[in-house]
C-alpha cells in the first residue's frame, strides 16, 4: 500500500471564489484515455459524490454533452477548460474538475477545479512512485477540496477490478452501447456497491432498452441490480439460450438455486458457452467440485480461453475446485 510519504505535492495553486447561495454540483470530467486514467477517474468521482456540490452522474454528463455541441468528445466524457463553462451552465453546476495524468513508473496527477466564468478554484498536483490510483486520487480530491467546497470520501478499488467499467465508461461515451454492455460482462459484482461512478455506467447501460436482453441482465448484475437482472430475464419470454443462460445467472446472483436448475434444464441439449457458465456457477453454489470441473475443463482448453470464463474463474474462491482443476 502507499502511504502518505509516498505521495509527494509538487505543487499547489489555490484561488477562493465566491460561494454560491444555494447547493450545486460538481462535473467531473474524463482524466485520460488510458485504463490507470479511467479508473482514476471513476474513483474520483466516487470520492466527491458527497456533499453540497455532489458530482453529476455519467448519465446526466452524457445527456449535457448531447445537448452542449462544443462540449462533445467522441469516445470520451473529458471536459476542455474552453468547454467548461458552457457544460457547467446546461448541468447546473458551479464546479467543474479537469485533470491529467501523466508518467508509468511514477505517476503525476494534475487536478484543476473550474468555477463560473473559467476562475480557477483551485489547483493542485500529486505524484506517486507506485502508482496507487486509489492513493493518488485521495490525495489530490483532499487538496482541491476544502477550497473547493467538495466533500471527500476515501474509495479503495484497483485499475483491475475498475477496467471493465473503465472500459464500458469510454465504449458509452462513443456511442457503442453493445460494447459497454459486452465490457461489464467481465465486471466484478461486488465493485458497483463500492465504487458508486461504477454503477452509475453500469445502471446507465441496462437501462438501455435497444440492448439485447442478455446484455442488459449482464449489465445489470455488474450494477448490483440483481432483482433488476431476474425481472429482464423473466419478462423476456424468447426460447433464445443466450437469455436464458444470462437469466440463471441473475438466479444463481439471487441464491435462487432451485430456480436456476429449472431454468437450465430447458437448456440440456443446447451446445452455448454462457450455458456451461451457469452451469458452472451452479455446480459451485451446489458443491459440485467435479461436476463444476468437468464442465470446466474443456472451456479452458480451447485457444484461448474466452474472457468471460476468465472472469468467472477470477471470482471463485479458493478451493473452490477440485485440486487438479485448481
Amino acid at each position: 500500500d502507499v502511504g502518505s510519504s509516498d505521495l509527494a505535492m509538487l505543487g499547489v495553486l489555490v484561488m477562493v471564489g465566491a460561494a454560491p447561495a444555494h447547493a450545486q454540483r460538481t462535473i467531473v470530467g474524463d482524466i485520460g484515455g488510458n485504463e490507470q486514467a479511467g479508473a482514476l477517474t471513476l474513483i474520483l468521482r466516487s470520492m466527491l459524490r458527497g456533499g453540497a456540490r455532489p458530482a453529476v452522474r455519467i448519465e446526466d454528463m452524457r445527456l449535457g454533452m448531447g445537448r452542449v455541441t462544443a462540449a462533445r468528445q467522441i469516445g470520451s466524457f473529458g471536459v476542455g477548460p474552453q468547454q467548461a463553462d458552457t457544460l457547467r451552465k446546461d448541468l447546473g453546476a458551479d464546479r467543474v474538475v479537469v485533470g491529467e495524468l501523466t508518467g508509468s513508473d511514477k505517476m503525476a496527477l494534475t487536478l484543476r477545479v473550474i468555477g463560473p466564468g473559467g476562475a480557477t478554484v483551485a489547483k493542485t498536483t500529486v505524484e506517486s512512485p507506485h502508482g496507487d490510483v486509489a492513493q493518488m486520487a485521495l490525495a489530490a480530491a483532499n487538496a482541491i477540496g476544502k477550497t473547493a467546497g467538495l466533500e471527500v470520501t476515501p474509495v479503495d478499488a484497483s485499475v483491475g477490478e475498475l477496467r471493465p467499467f473503465a472500459r464500458a465508461s469510454k465504449a458509452l461515451a462513443g456511442g457503442n452501447v453493445n460494447g459497454a454492455a459486452e465490457a461489464l460482462r467481465l465486471a466484478s459484482r461486488d465493485v458497483a456497491g463500492r465504487v458508486p461512478a461504477a454503477k452509475d455506467v453500469a445502471d446507465a447501460v441496462w437501462r438501455v432498452t435497444e440492448l439485447p436482453t442478455e446484455l442488459r441482465i449482464a449489465a445489470a448484475l455488474a450494477a448490483g441490480e440483481g432483482d433488476e437482472a431476474v425481472k429482464l430475464g423473466k419478462a423476456d419470454t424468447t426460447a433464445n439460450p443466450e437469455v436464458r443462460a444470462a437469466e440463471a445467472m441473475a438466479e444463481l446472483d439471487a441464491h435462487d438455486v432451485k430456480s436456476a436448475k429449472k431454468t437450465l434444464a430447458a437448456l440440456k441439449n443446447v451446445k452455448s458457452e454462457s450455458a456451461d457458465l451457469a452451469r458452472i456457477e451452479l455446480d459451485l453454489q451446489t458443491n459440485k467440485k467435479a461436476d463444476a470441473a468437468k464442465v470446466l475443463t474443456p472451456l479452458l482448453k480451447k485457444d484461448p480461453p474466452s474472457s468471460p470464463l476468465l472472469a468467472l474463474i477470477a471470482q471463485m474462491p479458493p478451493g473452490a475446485l477440485d485440486g487438479k482443476t485448481e
